[in-house]
């Protein structure tokens, strides 16, 4: 039902040479918000997914959501279209029989993520991510990385920049889907300080957007350590952060917004804290050993045979 119901919610059934006058027309129209409430509330929120039975199956839904991508241009198609991609890959995730095929279309996504980044001023909207990072987090974080790019390019512009800030914000939010991402999570923890580094804008000019983006930034770090924290994969360089909180302090954004001066001492105290339990690398710290002495633990870590107490 998929794709004549979208055709019909954007054409009305008709080709727009309709001479039978005013009363066609406004039928037309409201044929157009009808079908256009059964595509996008009806059919793409429906509980239960239908279920590909066969690898045929799984490549026409894929086949399905290129077509439904190629929409998303358009003004008119774009919202309805991006509502579609979303329900077919929830059908193809389900669906694990058929792994490839979702991978296929994690790859198409991705191409159209890169697209958008790449332009600043694109006709492609991010509605279609946001919704994605928000209601597929398991397939987000396998997008994650291309996210993470987009915000670390110099050339990116400033609405996409702060866009992917908020994605991957609304991303560590769902904790749930942690213990299944550790892996892509650890990548990305890695990859962090330099996301939210150019976020920081050396400019003492007043500037609402910029501060926007600070403080979606500043607010990323400080979910970014507090994952770190929970999961312990040793991946996030927290002595970064710390260094990058003094020179956010400092940034016009923090001199004329309350909320990134709020966050900037947010992320120093969790940044703080986080790289006292680590070493310069990264790394947790070695404890001794249960019973051993801390002279001896040293000792032993350097491979050293540890002095016995001299008798009295």
């Amino acid at each position: 039902l998929m794709e004549p119901l979208l055709e019909l919610a954007i054409s009305g059934g008709s080709s727009g040479h309709d001479k039978a006058g005013q009363g066609s027309s406004a039928q037309r129209v409201s044929l157009i918000a009808k079908s256009s409430t059964l595509f996008a509330e009806r059919l793409c929120k429906l509980k239960s997914v239908p279920v590909l039975s066969s690898k045929s199956e799984a490549e026409e839904a894929v086949e399905m959501l290129q077509g439904m991508l190629e929409r998303l241009g358009s003004q008119a198609q774009g919202e309805l279209a991006s509502l579609g991609v979303v329900f077919l890959l929830r059908v193809l995730a389900a669906c694990t029989a058929f792994p490839k095929a979702l991978a296929k279309a994690e790859g198409k996504v991705r191409e159209l993520m890169d697209k958008w980044g790449s332009k600043k001023h694109s006709n492609i909207k991010p509605s279609l991510f946001v919704r994605v990072f928000e209601r597929h987090p398991n397939v987000a974080w396998r997008l994650a990385d291309a996210a993470a790019a987009i915000a670390s390019n110099e050339d990116t512009g400033l609405f996409q920049r702060t866009s992917v800030y908020n994605m991957l914000l609304t991303l560590l939010r769902q904790r749930h889907a942690y213990a299944d991402n550790t892996e892509h999570i650890s990548s990305f923890l890695a990859a962090l300080p330099a996301v939210v580094r150019h976020a920081l804008v050396e400019d003492d000019t007043p500037n609402k957007k910029k501060s926007r983006m600070a403080s979606s930034a500043l607010d990323l770090a400080i979910k970014g350590l507090a994952a770190e924290e929970e999961l312990k994969t040793g991946s996030l360089p927290a002595a970064e952060l710390n260094d990058m909180a003094s020179k956010f302090a400092q940034c016009g954004a923090a001199k004329s917004s309350k909320a990134v001066q709020s966050a900037v001492g947010k992320v120093a105290a969790a940044a703080a804290r986080l790289a006292s339990q680590q070493t310069p690398a990264g790394r947790k710290r070695s404890e001794p050993e249960k019973g051993v002495s801390s002279e001896a633990g040293k000792a032993k870590a350097k491979g050293q045979t540890p002095k016995k107490k001299a008798k009295p």
